[in-house]
């Protein structure tokens, strides 16, 4: 269980720096040709690492018809992923779309949860509404904070400015 837990939280870092190095790509060279770069690379890592730990299944002519037809599926999902986080990542902080996803995902997981099992755990949907409110006020409070910062225009540096305001708040 423990591992797990290190596993999940590891994911979530991956998934943070994932999103915020596609974003920087998606306004390089565009949303749609960033996210084609971003899977030739996914591509080419998958490859390598089932070539480097010797997955025969990959070779085996007999796995690919064994593949069900919804599982291919899970590719356009992670494009129109990547695709949304470009689009959202530049116009947030890194903080609140992190939080905003986390609230997408609990909703989703509800309602999976809820279509698997036939129908909603109370506990689970009063623990999501109450992350939900916490969520909320979160990206309310971050998004305030964000307020009294003025980025430079220089796209070189990453600096901030806090104003006289917003050292008040700190």
């Amino acid at each position: 269980m423990i591992e797990a837990i290190v596993l999940a939280l590891f994911s979530g870092v991956a998934r943070t720096v994932s999103r915020l190095l596609n974003a920087r790509l998606a306004q390089s060279i565009g949303v749609l040709p960033g996210t084609l770069v971003n899977y030739l690379g996914g591509l080419a890592t998958a490859t390598l690492a089932c070539l480097t730990l010797r997955d025969a299944s990959l070779w085996s002519a007999a796995a690919w018809p064994a593949v069900p037809a919804w599982a291919w599926f899970g590719g356009a999902v992670g494009v129109l992923f990547v695709i949304l986080c470009n689009r959202a990542t530049p116009h947030l902080s890194a903080f609140a779309m992190t939080l905003l996803m986390f609230g997408g995902q609990m909703v989703a997981g509800l309602l999976l949860d809820a279509w698997q099992h036939g129908g909603f755990d109370a506990v689970r949907v009063v623990g999501a509404l109450l992350a939900g409110v916490g969520l909320a006020g979160t990206v309310k409070l971050d998004r305030g904070a964000r307020s009294h910062l003025s980025i430079t225009e220089d796209k070189s540096l990453i600096s901030h400015q806090i104003s006289d305001e917003g050292k008040r708040l700190l």
